[in-house]
């Protein structure tokens, strides 16, 4: 979007404005509470796409998936390298390492709620499992 990074104090400055406030008391009121950390609740994927392998023949496409597991912060980036790292090395990944677009992390409310539908997608992957492949890695995150 041109540069513009949104942030909640954004959104609540821009809602601020539709409302009738002035923008400097929404920001004002941004700024005065407390900083909470934010806790995420997360699983991921990473997609490959079909290579040719070394008899000429065409791999199927494959969707990797990691356990749930809790990331503090916003900032995804370590998350999606150590993944992308962790299957370079173990599945010999061939995809790019390309963060939100190869690689994404979905956000759920609770672990239970990550697990829920980690499983879900898995579930529903395996059911064309004669056009792509479907990998449980187990991985999960663990903050260096």
């Amino acid at each position: 979007m041109n540069g513009v990074r949104w942030t909640a104090g954004a959104g609540l400055v821009i809602f601020g404005l539709l409302a009738g406030s002035s923008p400097a008391m929404a920001s004002d009121a941004v700024a005065s509470g407390p900083v909470t950390p934010v806790t995420q609740y997360l699983y991921c994927t990473a997609i490959e796409s079909p290579r040719q392998l070394d008899d000429g023949s065409m791999s199927l496409p494959a969707i990797y998936y990691t356990g749930p597991f809790m990331a503090a912060g916003r900032d995804l980036i370590p998350v999606y390298t150590a993944f992308f790292e962790f299957l370079k090395k173990t599945y010999v990944y061939a995809g790019q390492y390309n963060p939100g677009i190869d690689q994404q992390c979905y956000g759920r409310a609770s672990l239970e709620e990550a697990q829920a539908e980690e499983q879900k997608q898995v579930s529903k992957g395996q059911q064309y499992s004669d056009r792509q492949k479907v990998v449980e890695t187990g991985w999960t995150y663990a903050a260096p």
